[in-house]
């Protein structure tokens, strides 16, 4: 088993600049994800204020190119996500491939194909989708946090 998460971190750590990249992006979703609502909160404050007239409309543009961050860096997570984790996955067909080349025909005999087959696709997929979250569950962990601190600091006692 610990022969197995070698393996896997080995891999993981040859798509490292891309998986660090996928995290970063996940991070800037996540506070632009959780800035657009205290933007909307500032804008209704201060947006309408006598002798500024555009006031109203700086705050509209923050709130605006907050969201365009946001929808951006969403898709950005997204793609590098899934690109690592399956540039990963790759990886490791490859080297799992030519490791079934090395056993003896024997073990074959014993063993049935399909069963070889399917067992390594499944366990495949079951390692890219573990690799596919991270950005995912590191982004929504700091939208989390991100929003219980502004919570507390608008209102601690209805925080």
């Amino acid at each position: 088993m610990n022969r197995g998460w070698r393996l896997i971190g080995v891999e993981v750590r040859s798509r490292a600049r891309g998986m660090a990249l996928g995290v970063a992006v996940g991070l800037v979703w996540a506070l632009s994800r959780v800035t657009v609502p205290f933007l909307v909160k500032v804008a209704i404050d201060r947006g309408i204020t006598a002798g500024d007239t555009g006031a109203l409309a700086r705050w509209t543009g923050a709130v605006v190119a907050v969201g365009l961050v946001a929808a951006m860096t969403a898709g950005g997570r997204r793609f590098l996500a899934f690109r690592e984790a399956r540039a990963i996955e790759a990886g490791l067909r490859l080297r799992l491939f030519a490791h079934i080349q090395r056993l003896d025909f024997a073990y074959f005999d014993r063993s049935s194909a399909g069963d070889l087959m399917s067992r390594s696709n499944s366990d495949l997929l079951q390692i890219q989708n573990f690799l596919n979250m991270i950005p995912f569950t590191i982004g929504n962990a700091v939208q989390v946090a991100a929003a219980a601190v502004i919570l507390v600091a608008l209102n601690p006692l209805l925080a």
